[in-house]
Order: C-alpha cells, then structure tokens, then sequence
C-alpha cells in the first residue's frame, strides 16, 4: 500500500523540542447565490524537531481536530492514522442545495505527506499521494445537521459509511 507512513526517527520518547507551523483556510463560493456551492480547502503542518508521539500529525474522520487537537480531516480514512513530519491535504466539497433544507455533496481529497525535501519534489508521487472520495446527504434540523456518508480511499482501499447526529463541538 502506498499510505503515507512516517519515519520514526525524530520521535522523543524522553526530550521533546519542537515546532510546528500549521494553517488551514477554506473559500465558499456560491454563484449568484444559487442552489450549488464549492467549497475548496486546505490544511498544512510541519513539524520541526523531536516531538512525542502524541504530538504527531494525524489525518482522518471527516473533522478536524476530532480526536486529537491537531488532527486534519481526510474523508475515507474512519480512525485518525499518524502520517509523517509534513502533510498537506487538499479537499474540495460541492454541495447542492435540492430543496429546503435537504442537501446532497460530492467530496475529494488529496493528501501528500513525507519530509520537507521530498514534499515540493517535481517527481508527480515520490511518497505515494492519496486520495479519498465520499458522497454526502444532509438535512437541516432542530438538533442542527443530520447527515450520512458514504466514502472511500485509497489508503484503506474499503467503502464506509459515517453518520451525524447534531453539531459538531
């Protein structure tokens, strides 16, 4: 499997002294505020120097820091897996307003991950780049966003299924 994998030299198991620079943006755009919506986003972080195992990049689940404060999204990935010292994830959602509040999104996301010499390589997959695909439906209610996926990755090579019930906090 080409999953992005981390080199373990850098963990601490007794000093930790590190760095990480992260950042995270997302855009939506809706067209003369029609029923469809693209919402591209972001997420990046690099760690510099030893750090302890729970200071590690995690990807995984659909929300961001769900499990672990620095944890970044990647649909089709269920459990947060620990990826290397420098990850980036890209993910675009489209969203379509059918009618009312029933809403149904197409999901993708690329994630790269590795050292910082490798990451802007020129070679299109040195470390064996991923993606994951998921399908959405949601409605709004009184208890806020009820909503199913059903999603899929190259990391894991299996089909999910995730279910929302309410805000996420």
């Amino acid at each position: 499997s080409d999953a992005p994998v981390s080199d373990w030299s850098h963990v601490s198991y007794a000093n930790s002294l590190y760095a990480d620079v992260s950042c995270h943006a997302q855009w939506d755009f809706s067209p003369w505020n029609g029923p469809v919506t693209l919402e591209p986003q972001i997420y990046c972080r690099m760690l510099l120097g030893d750090y302890y195992i729970s200071q590690a990049n995690y990807v995984g689940n659909d929300y961001a820091g769900r499990y672990m404060s620095q944890q970044i999204p990647f649909v089709g990935v269920d459990d947060p897996m620990i990826v290397s010292d420098n990850v980036a994830v890209l993910r675009c959602d489209l969203r379509w307003n059918v009618k009312g509040n029933h809403y149904v999104s197409a999901i993708a996301n690329y994630i790269r991950s590795n050292s910082l010499n490798d990451f802007f390589s020129t070679n299109p997959n040195p470390f064996g780049g991923s993606w994951g695909f998921a399908l959405q439906y949601a409605i709004k209610s009184p208890v806020g966003p009820i909503s199913l996926d059903v999603h899929w990755s190259d990391i894991t090579y299996k089909v999910g299924v995730y279910f929302n019930l309410g805000y996420v906090f």
